[in-house]
């Protein structure tokens, strides 16, 4: 809020909204390091330095005792709420997709690649079925908007998008892969029909 807020404010210069994007990049691979950990095993709140960060002084003696509710693999960064990653992984996909079809430079390219790759590992890891249903339309008008300006571009990004995303999925180091949860959760909503009563 306070970004967006200030965006409307103060931004006037493509420096001063280079200076926020800055910013958010930095927000963002905070917690995409803590999520990528988390996705490949290693929980930085697990380990002692990390539960010194989260534990009040006066709760030392639980340190290196506190046990999370989620299993291993599961992606719920610093928020505590694998869904909170998801909506904000939603968020950020189409911006970076957008700034990896528009990249003038190959190393603006590279870097907005490892970027998505981020971003990707924290949505499949958070099992967030939202933001795979959402990306569906998402790629779908991006599409439609770049089809014609940057064509090789956007096929070049596209197929890199998708690509990480089966090889993320495949790995997924929390059990089912993400599509599965999806398509279970879907086929779960059809074929319920029973009806309660509010009042219930």
């Amino acid at each position: 809020c306070m970004i967006c807020y200030y965006a409307f404010a103060v931004v006037r210069s493509e420096k001063q909204l280079k200076i926020v994007f800055a910013g958010f990049a930095i927000g963002f691979l905070v917690l995409a390091a803590i999520g990528a950990g988390q996705f490949f095993g290693y929980d930085l709140y697990m380990t002692e330095f990390g539960q010194k960060l989260i534990i009040p002084s006066k709760y030392e003696e639980i340190m290196g005792n506190l046990r999370l509710s989620f299993e291993e693999g599961r992606v719920y960064g610093s928020l505590y709420n694998p869904n909170y990653v998801g909506v904000y992984c939603c968020m950020l996909c189409p911006l970076l997709l957008v700034l990896a079809i528009t990249a003038k430079k190959k190393w603006h390219l590279a870097i907005y690649f490892a970027l998505l790759t981020l971003a990707i590992i924290c949505f499949v890891g958070a099992g967030s079925k939202t933001t795979l249903l959402l990306m569906i339309p998402c790629l779908i008008f991006l599409g439609i908007y770049y089809g014609r300006q940057h064509i090789k571009q956007m096929v070049v990004v596209f197929l890199f998008f998708i690509g990480m995303f089966i090889l993320v999925n495949q790995y997924d180091g929390s059990g089912a892969t993400l599509v599965d949860k999806t398509r279970k959760k879907k086929k779960k909503e059809v074929t319920a029909t029973k009806v309660y009563a509010l009042s219930d």
